[in-house]
């Protein structure tokens, strides 16, 4: 380790330590500050990077072993399909739709139709018979043009000047402080 990270280290301390005391009064401080931010914005992309490949790995992996196990079911219940077919032609089964076994139960269900339907096409007729769903809800983007933020934050329609129900100010207007690191 070189005598500069060796001070840059002991300043990070200094500064977790003693926070008040820690001031920036001259152009030099800021540009090391700013070095540090991207320094440390560096080390969280780096992290992310480093995460993402691992989760796309544990992904990869997770999928391959879903198929191969989904693979597998679909064998032993293609399977017990066939042998509950067969105790149902020899009668086994009389009239009922279960047959259990100690650790389960091999079932048929009637089941309706599927349907694959185009709401475009659809529409039209829906309307002609009266089986449309209307839904109402607030025009936000108009709603926010019309409001004002009192000093007591309070929100009131500036057209009528009435307080607008179900709006309450979650953090008023201010500035925002950001800092923007140049990219090597």
């Amino acid at each position: 380790m070189s005598i500069a990270e060796d001070y840059l280290r002991y300043v990070e301390e200094q500064m977790e330590t003693q926070d008040e005391g820690f001031r920036i009064d001259s152009d030099d401080k800021a540009e090391w500050a700013v070095r540090k931010i991207r320094q440390a914005q560096l080390a969280i992309e780096k992290r992310r990077e480093f995460v993402q490949r691992e989760i796309e790995r544990l992904q990869a992996y997770l999928q391959a072993e879903t198929e191969r196990h989904e693979r597998s079911i679909r064998f032993f219940e293609a399977h017990l399909r066939a042998y509950f077919e067969r105790l149902r032609a020899e009668g086994a089964l009389g009239n009922r739709k279960t047959y259990r076994l100690p650790h389960g139960a091999l079932q048929v269900r009637a089941s309706g139709p599927k349907f694959e339907r185009n709401d475009k096409q659809l529409l039209p007729w829906a309307k002609a018979v009266g089986l449309v769903r209307i839904k109402e809800q607030p025009d936000w983007s108009a709603i926010k043009d019309r409001l004002h933020v009192t000093d007591s934050l309070a929100v009131v329609d500036r057209e009528t000047g009435e307080v607008v129900p179900g709006v309450v100010v979650v953090e008023p207007a201010g500035e925002t402080f950001s800092v923007k690191v140049e990219v090597n």
